[in-house]
């Protein structure tokens, strides 16, 4: 209750303190400012849970980052004042470390993002996310996903005019996704 809360939000203090001459690790203090709920400021832990989540997928620990995200998401969900953007980042930094950790809930939070990616008109974040779903297309044979091509080329036309690194992935994919519906010139 009441009592355990303030006791998270006195030890993410003493940790955040201690941080000032040594190293803290981001995850715990996140941790104990999310068990510290109205007691902390939910921008400083959405800011130590997505530096936690981070640094872990840094070291390829995709499995603990996701776990990170999701704290940061929960974090979000008490900062009023997130940015649009940032909300989107940080779900895609989710669903990116989940599919890398080959949970299946990642296709559901990259579907997610691309759809809120799209009511943003953000091309860019939409093709991220696809992207990242197509992470596992090299492994689908013989088999068009019209949903899918319908979505890629939806983020190509919300990305401003000119090349990108994301429009080349993007029409590389639909190039490889296409199997039938693309003649050979036009691949």
């Amino acid at each position: 209750g009441a009592r355990r809360a303030r006791l998270h939000a006195h030890i993410a203090e003493a940790l955040e303190q201690a941080a000032a001459t040594r190293a803290v690790d981001a995850g715990e203090l996140a941790a104990h400012l999310l068990e510290a709920g109205s007691l902390s400021d939910p921008a400083k832990t959405l800011r130590y849970a997505r530096q936690a989540g981070d640094e872990a997928a840094r070291r390829l620990a995709f499995d603990i980052a996701a776990r990170h995200y999701e704290r940061a998401q929960a974090a979000l969900t008490r900062a009023p004042s997130a940015s649009a953007e940032e909300r989107l980042d940080l779900e895609l930094a989710l669903g990116r470390a989940l599919r890398l950790a080959g949970d299946e809930r990642a296709e559901g939070v990259l579907r997610r993002a691309a759809a809120h990616a799209e009511q943003s008109s953000d091309g860019h974040r939409m093709g991220e996310a696809l992207l990242a779903i197509g992470l596992e297309l090299a492994t689908r044979f013989l088999e068009e996903d019209a949903e899918m091509l319908t979505l890629l080329r939806r983020a190509v036309e919300l990305l401003p005019a000119g090349d990108s690194a994301v429009k080349a992935r993007l029409l590389g994919s639909i190039a490889n996704e296409a199997m039938y519906s693309l003649t050979d010139g036009e691949r």
